[in-house]
């Protein structure tokens, strides 16, 4: 009977001690701290989080037209304005380094994007002279990339005009890429504006013929970015001279103007309509469209692809 209550008691005891030592224990243990950066921050999202070398970082773009400020910790690291382009990073106290996206005006400069569809950014800095904040881009796989600027290619740049606006090459599949060739009827400097749709390769598109454009609506950047796609620097529309005889070919082209007066006819600065479209003026023969271009008084300041990169 001793023997039972006293082994009875033991194991209570000891059940007791280890269920105590078991909540002690729970109530003692504190949950595991971890870096959650946020979806979202001021005027931007994120678009990529990961580990390296053992350090949470996330990545961040702004809204469009919202400016990237890259963190000025980055400044005291060894690392290129395009690594630490919208960086954020997990401190060892698990506080967050994030960037911010300011107005242009703040920023001092415009909301060029790390990213573009279909498409992403490889280099980014500054100009030679260190005032225009420029980006080189590549296209993702199987995307062909469409250059909207003059000598530029695959450059997208900062404007310094009053709307901080940018320009960026698009990344289109072969399926949907366009351009246009033009040639002028004199074969110079000025003349009759001709035109064609070619593809990827610079080929004409099926059913593609060469075409004229009327001269209504017709602006002098829009003659900018025709005389730039022949490889000379700005344009402006002319009256055709006497001695200049009309091309006898179709209307293809109505309204060709353009926004800015530093791209090519891609740029989504640019627009036309297509000829005989519902609302569209009706031209006659002597209505087409005519230019004279220049090699100088264009874009003298962005001839020079050449980035000082930021450190």
């Amino acid at each position: 009977d001793n023997n039972g209550d006293n082994n009875g008691d033991n194991n209570g005891d000891n059940n007791e001690e280890d269920n105590n030592g078991d909540a002690g224990g729970n109530c003692d243990d504190e949950p595991a701290k971890e870096c959650n950066f946020p979806e979202l921050i001021p005027r931007g999202f994120m678009i990529w989080s990961g580990v390296v070398n053992e350090t949470p970082y996330a990545k961040y773009m702004c809204y469009e037209p919202y400016a990237m400020v890259n963190n000025p910790i980055y400044n005291r690291l060894d690392l290129d304005m395009l690594e630490a382009f919208g960086l954020a990073q997990c401190n060892a106290d698990f506080s967050l380094t994030l960037p911010s996206c300011k107005t242009a005006e703040e920023a001092g400069y415009c909301g060029l994007p790390e990213q573009i569809p279909n498409g992403n950014a490889t280099s980014m800095g500054f100009d030679v002279e260190g005032n225009i904040l420029m980006a080189r881009y590549q296209c993702h796989e199987g995307f062909v990339m469409q250059n909207t600027g003059y000598s530029h290619g695959e450059y997208g740049w900062c404007r310094k005009d009053k709307d901080n606006s940018f320009e960026v090459p698009a990344c289109l599949n072969e399926a949907e890429y366009w351009n246009l060739e033009f040639e002028l009827s004199s074969g110079g400097y000025e003349g009759y504006v001709k035109s064609r749709i070619i593809d990827a390769a610079g080929k004409p598109m099926p059913d593609s013929d060469w075409e004229v454009a009327c001269d209504d609506g017709a602006n002098d950047f829009a003659a900018g970015a025709i005389c730039r796609s022949m490889g000379k620097m700005h344009g402006k529309v002319i009256s055709p001279s006497k001695n200049m005889t009309p091309l006898e070919l179709d209307y293809g082209w109505i309204n060709v103007q353009c926004d800015e007066d530093d791209t090519l006819i891609a740029s989504k600065s640019c627009s036309a309509d297509r000829y005989n479209t519902p609302n569209t003026a009706v031209c006659s023969s002597d209505e087409q469209l005519a230019v004279k271009c220049f090699d100088k008084n264009g874009l003298s300041r962005l001839r020079c692809p050449s980035i000082t990169m930021a450190r």
